[in-house]
């Protein structure tokens, strides 16, 4: 029971050191350690954000969108099929009133201090395999304090084809 939840701990760990890694505004590709793995994109099911309320250049916040196309991914994925997450090009808006929000420890940003233990996550992927977040050439532009992307005890992630960038 110890081992696994130590295992855990650590692919959390990397997960949020890689979602970390996104906090550049000149990213524009991720991906996990076995992205491209056996996936292929004629197979995979696409679930496409505007099917869930989220318009690109709309302006208004997609996170709750967002949140509702990654959920239908995840039932894609728990059937065992792979999923493309797409978002026709554009900008998006995401904002952390609306974000997914996780107890999570990032050493460099707030060290040990539990005070900041809670993070907004404008994309976050849990317990998924073979997903590919396909952005067309997107830009996803984050608002407020707020953890980008995170994929967390998932297996064969890709990001792919988009910008970030913040706005205060």
């Amino acid at each position: 029971m110890k081992r696994k939840r130590m295992k855990r701990k650590k692919r959390r760990l990397l997960a949020l050191m890689l979602a970390l890694c996104l906090g550049g505004s000149s990213l524009q590709v991720m991906t996990s350690e076995a992205a491209g793995k056996g996936q292929k994109s004629q197979d995979a099911v696409v679930v496409d954000v505007t099917d869930y309320g989220v318009h690109p250049d709309g302006g208004g916040d997609s996170a709750e969108g967002i949140q509702e196309a990654i959920a239908e991914a995840k039932k894609v994925s728990d059937e065992g099929k792979s999923v493309i997450i797409n978002f026709p090009e554009g900008r998006y808006d995401i904002y952390p009133d609306k974000s997914a929000e996780r107890e999570l420890y990032i050493t460099n940003t707030v060290g040990t201090n539990a005070s900041y233990k809670n993070k907004k996550i404008g994309t976050l992927l849990e317990d998924m395999k073979n997903v590919t977040v396909e952005g067309n050439g997107s830009l996803f532009m984050f608002h407020g304090k707020m953890t980008t992307f995170a994929a967390i005890d998932c297996e064969n992630v890709t990001f792919q084809h988009y910008k970030v960038d913040f706005q205060v």
